[in-house]
């Protein structure tokens, strides 16, 4: 074991103790002993979707971020068009999320864009 703060001369005992390990295992004929070592020269499906992800992760990221910021505003737009089953579930969603005040909203198919605090009648 080799444990910090470590000094030069550890390191090599250590691993020259590794490396004579090693060849003491290879001329043993051990069969759970090359298996370990066939299992570790193969690539398995959860590195390959390990290392893609490593590498994509950001637009993983970003797609969500994307979703979760876009999502409402197709519910007015799926209001609009007549699709009122999937604008409700949007609006259900995203209920415990949103303030949902009127002063506070853009309106994307009203006749304003947003209507200001004076016409919702609430006191300052």
């Amino acid at each position: 074991m080799l444990k910090s703060p470590f000094n030069l001369r550890d390191l090599r005992v250590v691993l020259g103790a590794a490396s004579d390990r090693v060849e003491r295992m290879k001329g043993t004929g051990d069969s759970g002993y090359q298996e370990r070592l066939e299992r570790g020269r193969k690539i398995t499906r959860s590195d390959r979707f390990v290392f893609w992800l490593s590498n994509h992760y950001m637009i993983l990221v970003n797609f969500l971020l994307l979703l979760y910021v876009g999502l409402p505003f197709l519910a007015p737009v799926f209001m609009k068009i007549g699709q009122s089953g999937a604008a409700r579930v949007i609006y259900t969603i995203y209920s415990p999320l949103c303030h949902q005040l009127a002063f506070r909203s853009f309106f994307l198919f009203g006749e304003q864009a947003y209507y200001p605090r004076a016409l919702a009648q609430i006191p300052a």
